[in-house]
C-alpha cells in the first residue's frame, strides 16, 4: 500500500493494548468490588456510570475517588488502609461480570493471523 509521495506502509512489529476499556469491559466487575469496600464501612453504593468515570491511574486513586464521591475522602494511613483492604475484593471481583469491547476477538485474531506481535500494557 502506498501512503504519500513515494511511501510504503509497512505493518508494525508489535502492538500494544490497554486492557480497561480498550480490551475489555471491566466496568461492572471494578464496580462490584467498590460496592463491597464501600458497604464494608457502611457507606451507599455507587452506580456503575460514576465508577466508570473514576478508572484510570490504578487502583489506589479508585479508592480515593470512591470514597470522595461518597462523601467520606480518605487521606494518609486511612487511605493506605483502604487501598490495602480492596486487594483481595478486587481479585474475587475480576472477571465474573467483565466482557470483551465490540470487535476486539476479530481485531487480535486478524493481527494474529498477519503475525503481528500483541502485548498488554495496564496497571
Amino acid at each position: 500500500m502506498n501512503v504519500g509521495a513515494g511511501r510504503r506502509f509497512r505493518s508494525p512489529k508489535a502492538i500494544l493494548f490497554d486492557l480497561d476499556g480498550t480490551l475489555v469491559d471491566s466496568a461492572p466487575d471494578i464496580t462490584a468490588a467498590v460496592n463491597e469496600l464501600l458497604a464494608g464501612r457502611d457507606l451507599p453504593p455507587l452506580r456503575l456510570e460514576q465508577v466508570r468515570a473514576m478508572i484510570g491511574g490504578g487502583v489506589r486513586k479508585l479508592v480515593e475517588r470512591a470514597f470522595a464521591a461518597s462523601g467520606a475522602p480518605l487521606l494518609g494511613s486511612a487511605l493506605d488502609e483502604a487501598n490495602r483492604a480492596m486487594t483481595p475484593i478486587y481479585r474475587r471481583h475480576l472477571t465474573g461480570l467483565t466482557t470483551l469491547m465490540p470487535g476486539v476477538r476479530e481485531v487480535l485474531t486478524h493481527f494474529h493471523l498477519s503475525g503481528i506481535a500483541m502485548g498488554v500494557v495496564t496497571n
